[in-house]
């Protein structure tokens, strides 16, 4: 079977590589691509300071976050969760108002990929009631992360 997924039967079996180059949903490079993953590494192992660290590169000369928000505000195939949603997941109170001061705009509404929830509903679940209450408080910063991240790939894969 990997013989097959590796040669192109329609080019006298030659062999080809891909690899990823962009992404035309979200205009994603495979850098940033790579450093979303990292980033939603960081905040699944609740390493917050590494998540800030990825985020915001001490070496990078502006103060702002360097992946774009349609990319902070997704939850990428595989995963079911986004960084919001892992913030959640752990009750990262501290991590999520770091973020916020910091400029990030992080839209609270989004869903999970697989069981559709949001921030709100995963910090309810979980007993953590202090941040599940930061989540309803914050529907103005939900609408400005929206739209400031345009279409995001929703849990079926399609542009939400």
């Amino acid at each position: 079977m990997q013989q097959s997924l590796s040669r192109r039967p329609d080019v006298e079996q030659a062999p080809f590589e891909v690899s990823l180059v962009s992404s035309e949903l979200v205009h994603a490079s495979a850098d940033n691509t790579a450093m979303l993953h990292a980033a939603l590494d960081a905040a699944k192992h609740a390493q917050w300071p590494q998540l800030e660290a990825v985020l915001f590169p001490p070496e990078e000369a502006s103060a702002e976050c360097v992946l774009p928000s349609k990319l902070v505000n997704s939850v990428p195939d595989p995963r079911d969760y986004g960084i919001v949603h892992q913030l959640a997941h752990h009750g990262a109170v501290a991590a999520y108002r770091s973020l916020i001061e910091r400029g990030l705009l992080l839209d609270t509404t989004m869903l999970t990929a697989q069981s559709g929830e949001t921030a709100e509903q995963i910090a309810t679940k979980r007993g953590h009631t202090e941040f599940a209450a930061l989540m309803a408080s914050a529907p103005q910063l939900a609408a400005q992360a929206a739209a400031a991240s345009g279409p995001v790939l929703g849990a079926e894969g399609v542009l939400a």
